[in-house]
């Protein structure tokens, strides 16, 4: 650690999720403030054991190497309220710095959980998700889990205090960008307001989702490093026919016909979660999460 503490700046903001609820756009709009130096890589994971952590704190303090005289040093890893999945990341964070702050960005539970299932279909380098919404949601935790925010936060609240911790709203960035920016600069007691419309988002579902098809092992092959070090001697053509037998583009609304009956199984642990959120952290998100 003491190479990286011995640096003039270290790491001292984090984004810490939740999933699919507007991070990376959070974080490229507060890397507009003049004060604010946040990461090229966004989503380091350098605190979770599994991800990152074996890299060394040479490699993370390298993440920040062009910060200068910023007052506040950030990245932002939706990995770090990934329970149960990856523990232990608060503790590393406070033994790092215990003087980090941290923004935890929640969006409806409902709605964060069906932008996940359909980012697991997108991801096709990895086998995609072929389950149908219902099974998928239902038979991997980590859909519903990662929605249960009272679980996420409650460690940072533990360690850090309520203090250290801004809560907003995916729903309110988008709302209104601007507020929701300066709301966060005043929290951190910088001067100056955010001066752009910020019309621009990151990562948003896009209109066609393609998805992982045909046999798994040819969408294994395909996104693997033999595939890599193979297709700069495998004719276009043929190469072009391998992508077109491992992904193409998925019936959205097929997907429609599950909604209602997954809303009925998992809405009321999330509703039950959100009054446990918002009693934990002091936050009303009833006017915009209708569940």
């Amino acid at each position: 650690m003491s190479s990286l503490k011995t640096q003039r700046k270290s790491p001292n903001l984090f984004i810490i999720g939740a999933m699919k609820s507007g991070t990376t756009s959070l974080h490229n709009y507060l890397n507009t403030h003049p004060r604010i130096y946040m990461s090229e890589l966004k989503e380091p994971g350098f605190f979770v054991e599994e991800i990152a952590w074996h890299k060394g704190f040479d490699w993370y303090a390298s993440l920040f190497a062009g910060a200068s005289d910023e007052l506040y040093i950030g990245e932002s890893s939706t990995d770090y309220t990934k329970l149960p999945f990856y523990k232990g990341v608060p503790e590393k964070i406070q033994a790092f710095n215990p003087d980090s702050k941290f923004v935890y960005i929640v969006r409806n539970p409902f709605e964060r959980l069906i932008s996940h299932y359909w980012h697991a279909v997108r991801h096709v380098s990895t086998g995609g998700e072929k389950k149908d919404l219902y099974c998928a949601c239902m038979q991997n935790i980590e859909f519903i889990g990662f929605s249960l925010y009272a679980d996420q936060i409650r460690p940072y609240i533990d360690l850090f205090g309520l203090e250290k911790i801004f809560i907003t709203s995916f729903e309110q960035m988008i709302q209104n960008p601007a507020k929701c920016v300066n709301e966060i600069l005043h929290w951190l007691d910088l001067e100056g307001e955010a001066e752009e419309e910020f019309n621009k988002r990151w990562n948003a579902k896009p209109e066609r989702i393609i998805g992982a098809s045909g046999p798994e092992f040819l969408n294994r092959l395909r996104y693997s490093k033999t595939w890599d070090k193979l297709a700069p001697f495998v004719p276009q053509g043929l190469r072009n026919r391998a992508s077109a037998m491992t992904v193409g583009e998925v019936d959205v609304s097929a997907q429609e016909k599950h909604k209602d009956k997954l809303r009925a199984e998992v809405i009321p642990r999330l509703r039950e979660q959100v009054e446990e959120f918002q009693a934990l952290t002091g936050k009303d998100f009833g006017s915009y999460w209708k569940l």
